[in-house]
């Protein structure tokens, strides 16, 4: 996916699904897409996440930054109990 229409999509999901959780995981070099960073949106409601096909690979980790909303998601580091290639989270 494009990153504009990333973005885009991103925006549409905070409007459609107010009571969602919106989390966004970021990978880098995930196994279907070597030496790129990849951004992934998940929803969770009742404690249920689902994955969605909103998704957007870059070159540059602050690349995906700069499509999220300003002051909308906060960075979580990765838990060591993550997989290897997650970087983190913004929720």
């Amino acid at each position: 996916m494009k990153q504009c229409k990333f973005a885009d999509e991103l925006l549409k999901s905070l409007r459609i699904n107010k009571d969602s959780l919106h989390i966004v995981t970021v990978y880098k070099n995930p196994i279907d897409h070597i030496n790129h960073y990849v951004a992934r949106l998940s929803l969770q409601k009742g404690g249920v996440i689902n994955n969605t096909d909103i998704m957007v690979k870059t070159l540059k980790f602050e690349s995906i930054s700069e499509l999220l909303p300003p002051d909308t998601f906060h960075w979580i580091d990765r838990y060591p109990h993550d997989e290897a290639h997650i970087m983190g989270t913004w929720i």
